[in-house]
């Protein structure tokens, strides 16, 4: 029977292949012009999550969220991004989006 770290290590190497091959699948997205919505398998967030693993809000959630109306961001993201995620799960999301990697989001963030 395998060790708990060689099961974790499995299991990162099968997460880093399925986020290299749904880049892959958005690439040919958007070169297709082809609009998809991110596997919903990659939500929840993580809070010590990179940059780069972060899902990316709808834009009318990242203003909804701009303007301080957080409901409003969890409702969209739930409506035009991830119709079959649960609503505790759209909460987590829009909080980590706020956020941000590293900390809350500022005028220099990636984010903003």
């Amino acid at each position: 029977m395998a060790s708990k770290r060689e099961l974790e290590a499995r299991i990162g190497g099968l997460q880093r292949q399925v986020n290299a091959q749904q880049a892959i699948i958005e690439k040919i997205a958007a070169e297709l012009d082809i609009p998809i919505a991110p596997a919903v398998a990659q939500l929840p967030v993580q809070a010590n999550a990179r940059a780069d693993q972060l899902p990316k809000l709808p834009p009318a959630s990242v203003e909804a969220l701009a303007s301080g109306n957080k409901i409003l961001a969890i409702k969209l993201l739930r409506e035009q991004s991830y119709p079959s995620l649960s609503l505790k799960d759209a909460k987590d999301t829009v909080e980590a989006y706020e956020k941000g990697p590293g900390g809350a989001l500022g005028p220099g963030s990636a984010w903003a």
